[in-house]
């Protein structure tokens, strides 16, 4: 078969229009079937009319369609002359089908083969970052820094002040056992310091500073503080003299001092008692002495 002839020596109308066509557009088979994906035999044996080298008729007017449109001519006249020169005529249509229309150039087609793991990759992407979100927001205790007392220590006046840094719209509560005596809702500057002053109970005092965030999420510190209160001055002791209370005269008539006999006492009361019975005697004793 030559050349642009068909069966039968007859030279093809239809392969004429879309060889004329085609280098209208300054295509070349070689591009058309990389486009149209036809391979480039049965896009020659379309223009040359060469029936016989073409796959069933269902296939070839598949083929002829998406060529056709591929090249921007009308599928409706060149179906019925490819019918009849083909010598078959054309069945009725009882619904209109719209082939699919080649791209002229290669491009991204999005496949379900290529939706469906990009689907998967965003679904896992997403719920990655909910998890880091979530680990973010509710497992990350607030800040929170003790500056003063900064470590555990003793004590020599009872009250103590406590400084510290925590996050600006955090609520710090603070407490100190035994007691326990608590200091709440106090708010910080609003660049995260605050200072409070508690009181200190003498021996071990175990302070603790809590502080809980806008997430509801809380932090906590912890000191011990040795608290040792300064003794009171002690009292003096008194020296009270029970025998004799006073000098007495001697048979020769010489004053002599006896030596005192006594004891300490602490309490203001023994004292006064002493006082008291020392006076007595001294009485008994002055009523029954003889003149000199």
């Amino acid at each position: 078969m030559r050349h642009g002839e068909g069966p039968g020596s007859r030279v093809s109308k239809l392969g004429e229009i879309l060889r004329a066509q085609r280098e209208k557009k300054a295509i070349t088979l070689e591009q058309a079937a990389a486009d149209t994906r036809i391979r480039e035999k049965f896009l020659k044996a379309l223009e040359d009319g060469d029936y016989v080298s073409l796959p069933g008729a269902v296939y070839t007017k598949g083929f002829l369609r998406n060529y056709a449109e591929y090249l921007d001519l009308d599928t409706d006249e060149l179906i019925p002359l490819y019918q009849h020169e083909r010598g078959q005529p054309e069945p009725p249509q009882t619904k209109s089908f719209k082939p699919y229309r080649p791209i002229a150039r290669r491009s991204l087609v999005f496949r379900p083969v290529v939706f469906v793991p990009v689907i998967v990759i965003a679904a896992v992407s997403l719920f990655a970052g909910y998890i880091y979100y979530q680990f973010t927001t509710f497992a990350v205790k607030p800040r929170l820094e003790l500056t003063e007392p900064a470590t555990d220590l003793n004590a020599s006046t009872s009250e103590l002040v406590v400084r510290g840094v925590t996050v600006p719209e955090g609520r710090i509560t603070v407490r100190i056992f035994p007691g326990p005596d608590t200091l709440g809702d106090i708010r910080p500057d609003p660049d995260g310091r605050f200072v409070v002053t508690v009181g200190l109970k003498p021996g071990a005092n175990h302070l603790e500073v809590e502080t809980l965030d806008a997430a509801g999420k809380t932090n906590r510190v912890s000191r011990t503080i040795q608290y040792q209160a300064a003794s009171a001055a002690a009292t003096p002791p008194q020296l009270i003299i029970e025998a004799p209370c006073r000098s007495t005269r001697t048979a020769d008539s010489t004053r002599a001092t006896t030596r005192p006999r006594g004891r300490r006492r602490s309490r203001s009361s023994r004292a006064r008692r002493a006082a008291r019975r020392c006076r007595r005697r001294a009485a008994s004793r002055s009523s029954t002495r003889r003149p000199w």
